[in-house]
């Protein structure tokens, strides 16, 4: 800081950020992306989806349960990209210390909690959940870091 007659005069580079409120965002994109490829390895590894549509509808074919899988992957995998793309639309709109930032990390944010509660909480005929919870548990991971970003980047609008 400089002081010029009396007048505080910041000196801070343009689009220079705060890291308090990058960090929890890298941590949260890195969240997701490890989220979404885990969902995109499930059917070649563990096949968690594919059991638990086969637990819900035992009666059902091969070809039937793969495509309800190919159902669920797609709804995982494209909230993971979707949330990848908030990721870093939010560190942009941060790093560039845009003024209208918070409110548009804060859109994002509240998306991701609604996407969330649907991974977590809409059920089937057959099913407690539709998408099997350890999945689920693991896709809303990063609202964590979302949540604690949002609170840095309140607190630094502030200071």
């Amino acid at each position: 800081m400089t002081t010029q007659n009396d007048t505080t005069i910041r000196t801070q580079p343009i689009g220079a950020t705060k890291p308090t409120a990058t960090v929890p965002m890298l941590v949260g994109l890195a969240l997701t992306i490890i989220a979404t490829l885990i969902a995109l390895m499930d059917p070649q590894q563990t096949d968690t989806i594919g059991q638990h549509v086969r637990e819900a509808y035992p009666q059902w074919d091969a070809s039937t349960v793969t495509t309800e899988r190919t159902a669920i992957l797609g709804w995982l995998v494209g909230t993971g990209v979707l949330g990848i793309v908030g990721w870093l639309t939010s560190l942009w709109a941060v790093r560039r210390r845009k003024r209208w930032a918070l409110w548009f990390v804060a859109t994002w944010f509240a998306l991701a909690v609604v996407t969330a509660g649907l991974t977590l909480g809409t059920g089937g005929a057959a099913y407690d959940v539709i998408v099997p919870t350890p999945l689920g548990l693991l896709s809303a991971l990063p609202l964590v870091a979302g949540a604690l970003a949002m609170f840095r980047i309140w607190r630094d609008r502030e200071a």
